[in-house]
């Protein structure tokens, strides 16, 4: 943890949409794998539950079957291909463009400094950092694209973990994913500037002038915390643990997630706030790092970017992974096809992309037609 704030992204690698009229397409049950261990309880019943909640097709259910010591986050580069490859085998020759995985442990693979098991199985195994805290060469091809394929248009198959401390806490997360779809809450994205600037660097990256998607209000709040709030559709925080969420009553489909080292270690958090306790006080969708990243802000949710797509139509792993331009080390977890804005119609798409260095201006039509 002490290596956090050995560097920071310029801004000027950051880009932001010019929205216009189009179709909002977003990613169906029929397009998503479900991967389950048939060697680990949590993933039977927590795979078969969302199989059902979310009518994920029999054929797109990929039974695995792997040893997995109790609590190890880790598994080897060696164990790991071998589960990909039987994975990629199935799916090379289908229309699946996103995965979802069922179960916690492992959580991270053992290669090199270490990588997310959610970007491993997205886009494999990659030998990018001899040390988690540098840059990365490997560039997100999804990051902030106009795409509801991103295995057709891009060769990544997205990946999100339904996670939870316990079966108990991964059903209710489910629940609230099933039952945002469609709700257009009206709310605000909070972005803390708090008293950890290294941490909080994210409030920095806040382009002024640009105007808020639709239904939500993009906020930046001066505090370690936001306190007893019912209208948060995304916290992004900035200490390494969050006090107050209990206080707090998050809408179904709600985001939250915060920079810090050890976010993603599952279950500790290294002494840090694990990411699962984000989904225990009422969050559907979560991200955190598996190692240390230093506060490189690419190496987290740009919280501009995933409430721009979120809010205009896109499923909860889309607009995560659209919002993250170095996933390597980080960790999503959540209910992949939340989709809190589903429109009956509506039309965006993407004119160009402008680099966030300079002034930037966005517009940005929502056409919402009645069935």
């Amino acid at each position: 943890d002490r290596k956090m704030g050995v560097g920071t992204v310029p801004l000027s690698s950051f880009v932001v949409l010019l929205f216009f009229v189009s179709i909002a397409w977003s990613l169906e049950a029929n397009q998503l794998a479900l991967l389950i261990n048939d060697a680990d309880p949590y993933s039977t019943e927590i795979g078969e539950y969302y199989r059902v909640a979310r009518s994920v097709p029999q054929e797109n259910v990929i039974h695995l079957n792997f040893n997995q010591p109790a609590n190890d986050r880790t598994i080897s580069t060696e164990d790991f291909n071998l589960l990909k490859q039987k994975v990629d085998a199935i799916l090379n020759a289908t229309n699946i463009q996103a995965i979802a995985i069922s179960w916690v442990y492992p959580s991270m693979v053992n290669y090199g400094a270490g990588q997310s098991i959610t970007s491993a199985f997205a886009y494999g195994v990659q030998p990018e950092t001899a040390s988690s805290c540098s840059t990365l060469s490997y560039s997100n091809p999804y990051y902030n694209i106009n795409s509801s394929l991103p295995w057709t248009d891009k060769k990544i198959r997205i990946a999100m973990m339904l996670g939870g401390f316990n079966t108990t806490d991964a059903k209710a997360m489910i629940d609230r994913g099933v039952q945002s779809d469609g709700t257009y809450p009206v709310g605000a994205s909070y972005v803390l500037k708090t008293s950890d600037s290294l941490r909080s660097v994210r409030a920095s990256y806040l382009l002024p002038n640009i105007p808020n998607p639709p239904y939500i209000n993009t906020t930046l709040v001066n505090a370690d915390s936001i306190i007893n709030t019912t209208n948060c559709v995304y916290y992004c925080a900035g200490t390494a643990w969050v006090d107050n969420l209990q206080t707090n009553r998050f809408p179904p489909g709600a985001i939250g997630d915060h920079l810090t080292s050890y976010g993603g270690v599952i279950p500790t958090g290294n002494g840090q706030m694990c990411l699962l306790y984000w989904i225990q006080h009422g969050m559907t969708g979560t991200f955190g790092a598996v190692t240390e990243p230093c506060n490189y802000g690419a190496k987290f949710p740009d919280p501009q970017i995933l409430t721009q797509w979120y809010a205009t139509g896109d499923t909860l792993v889309e607009a995560y992974w659209k919002s993250v331009l170095w996933p390597h080390q980080g960790l999503f977890v959540g209910e992949p096809l939340a989709r809190p804005y589903a429109p009956s119609r509506m039309e965006i798409s993407t004119s160009s992309l402008i680099s966030s260095s300079s002034a930037v201006a966005i517009a940005m039509v929502v056409l919402l037609v009645a069935m």
